[in-house]
């Protein structure tokens, strides 16, 4: 099956009567393996970090997330936990309204690095989609 995977992406921003923009990007591609994985929810994240639910996603291949931050009112940060010390490093801010990504992730190893969120002041709905990454090449 071709076109298994498909990322658009654009940013625009607009002031003083100046706007910057780039082209609308686009890519499709194959997804690497025969793996049919991929994960679609609704996660309550509250105030205290947590690990991104990711489903049956094989993380030890690279993968792709997307996050989407339904609440009004709330953000969300997203934390990069580099290993088991633990060592976490802010990796960003969703705001109300807005999404993170789609980024590819990198291979897991020993279940490192992983994604973890905390919601700023009360619980957020963050909507979740996370599938296995595609061959660049293909």
């Amino acid at each position: 099956m071709s076109n298994e995977i498909s990322l658009t992406s654009k940013l625009q921003a607009t002031k003083n009567n100046q706007t910057f923009t780039n082209q609308v990007s686009t890519k499709t591609q194959n997804m690497k393996t025969t793996l049919d994985a991929g994960h679609h929810t609704t996660q309550n994240v509250g105030t205290s970090k947590e690990i991104l639910s990711t489903g049956d996603v094989t993380l030890t291949e690279e993968h792709f997330v997307l996050l989407y931050n339904r609440d009004a009112t709330n953000y969300v940060d997203v934390f990069m936990r580099l290993n088991v010390t633990p060592t976490d490093v802010q990796s960003g801010r969703i705001r109300p309204g807005e999404c993170y990504g789609p980024v590819r992730l990198p291979v897991q190893s020993g279940g490192y690095p992983s994604l973890w969120l905390q919601a700023n002041t009360a619980a957020c709905d963050v909507e979740v989609v996370v599938c296995e990454a595609g061959d660049p090449a293909a």
